[in-house]
C-alpha cells in the first residue's frame, strides 16, 4: 500500500484552521443569578400603640380644639423612627414634621371622625391605634322661675325658693352660678361636686334640675341671675325679676 505525500495546499489548510482553533476566544461563564431576599413581613402589633383623648368624652363642637394624647410603647425594644396622625377629616401629619404625639385638631363641621395613630419603630413593627370623635353643635340652655308654691310678689324677709334648669346638648355641665339680686351669690362645681338644694334632681352629667334659697330684706325689684358654664367654655345666663312689695 502506497502513502501519497501531502501536497502544498493541504499543508496550508491544515496550518490555517489549527491557527484558527488556537486563537479563537472562549466564552465567557455565566454568572449566578443574583440572590433577591425575601420581603420583610409587614408585622401589625396594635398593643404597642395607644390613643387617649382629652377631655375625656369624645365629642366636641365645631371649631372647637380636640385634644389627643397618644402613647407609644415597642415592644421589641426598638426605638420608635415615625408615626402618623389621621384626624379622619383629610388631614394627617407624620413625624417629625409638626407631628407630636400630643396634638391639637379641629373639626370645623358636624359629623363622626375615625382617627388613627400609626408607629413604626426600627425593626419595622408596626402599632395602630383608633379612636372616634363626633363632632355636633353644642347648645346651652338654661332657665330660671319660681317655686311653684310660692310665686312672685312675697313679702320682705320671707324666703323665695328658685329653681333651675340647664342642659348641653354635647357639652358637659361643669360650673354654675346664682346670684339672688341681693347680694347673694353661690358659685359652685357641678362637674365634680353637684349643687345641693331643695328637691335636687340630677338629670345627666349634661343636664341639672335644682333650686336655690333667697331672702330680701328690702322692698322694691330684684333681678335674680343663673349662670352656667358647660366643658367646650359656652356660657347661659338667665334672669328673674323678683318683686317684694
Amino acid at each position: 500500500m502506497s502513502l501519497t505525500k501531502p501536497n502544498a495546499l493541504n499543508l496550508l489548510i491544515a496550518l490555517v484552521l489549527l491557527i484558527g482553533c488556537a486563537t479563537r476566544p472562549a466564552k465567557p461563564p455565566v454568572p449566578p443569578a443574583p440572590y433577591i431576599a425575601p420581603p420583610a413581613p409587614f408585622v401589625t402589633d396594635a398593643a404597642n400603640v395607644a390613643v387617649t383623648i382629652t377631655p375625656a368624652q369624645t365629642y366636641a363642637t365645631p371649631t372647637a380644639k380636640v385634644n389627643f394624647v397618644g402613647t407609644v410603647i415597642s415592644s421589641t425594644g426598638a426605638a420608635i423612627s415615625t408615626w402618623t396622625w389621621n384626624f379622619g377629616d383629610g388631614i394627617y401629619c407624620t413625624s417629625p414634621n409638626y407631628c407630636a404625639l400630643n396634638i391639637t385638631h379641629y373639626y370645623p363641621k358636624v359629623g363622626t371622625y375615625s382617627v388613627t395613630l400609626t408607629a413604626t419603630d426600627a425593626k419595622g413593627v408596626v402599632g395602630t391605634a383608633l379612636a372616634s370623635v363626633t363632632v355636633e353643635n353644642d347648645m346651652l340652655t338654661t332657665a330660671l322661675s319660681f317655686w311653684p308654691s310660692a310665686g312672685n310678689n312675697q313679702p320682705i324677709y320671707s324666703t323665695v325658693i328658685l329653681t333651675y334648669t340647664a342642659n348641653s346638648t354635647a357639652g358637659v355641665l361643669t360650673n354654675i352660678t346664682t346670684d339672688c339680686g341681693n347680694g347673694t351669690t353661690n358659685a359652685q362645681s357641678i362637674f365634680n361636686n353637684p349643687p345641693n338644694g331643695p328637691n335636687i334632681t340630677i338629670l345627666g352629667i349634661n343636664s341639672v334640675t335644682s333650686a336655690f334659697p333667697c331672702v330680701y330684706t328690702k322692698a322694691g325689684t330684684s333681678t335674680a341671675k343663673l349662670t352656667v358654664t358647660d366643658s367646650f367654655g359656652k356660657t347661659s345666663t338667665s334672669t328673674l325679676a323678683v318683686v317684694t312689695p
